[in-house]
């Protein structure tokens, strides 16, 4: 089994990310941008698999420059366009959590 999650830790190691467990289990994971930094808190519940995809999507969102607009506070809650600013936003941090998942994948069986 590859160590997927180490490469992750790798990455943001090398983007200046700080990976941290969350004091909450109610979400799986954040992206967070502060003045102090970028972040990822994820929930300590998380283990396997389901730790790397969520790992790789909220790292999808700070490649992906999701966080350099505030685009995470966007709007007011009820602010169609925002909604769907987000929604896509998300969509594309899954397909780059998919993306970075399947060439880890590939790369370790095809070694």
């Amino acid at each position: 089994m590859p160590d997927v999650f180490s490469f992750l830790e790798a990455i943001c190691d090398a983007e200046g990310i700080i990976l941290f467990d969350a004091t909450s289990d109610k979400f799986p994971g954040v992206a967070l941008k502060t003045n102090d930094g970028r972040g990822i808190a994820l929930s300590p519940a998380l283990k396997g698999w389901m730790k790397i995809a969520v790992t790789a999507h909220e790292l999808g969102h700070h490649v992906l420059g999701h966080l350099d607009d505030g685009a995470l506070s966007l709007g007011k809650i009820g602010d169609a366009e925002a909604q769907e600013q987000r929604a896509h936003r998300e969509q594309e941090a899954r397909v780059f959590a998919a993306a970075f998942t399947a060439v880890a994948l590939f790369s370790y069986y095809a070694a």
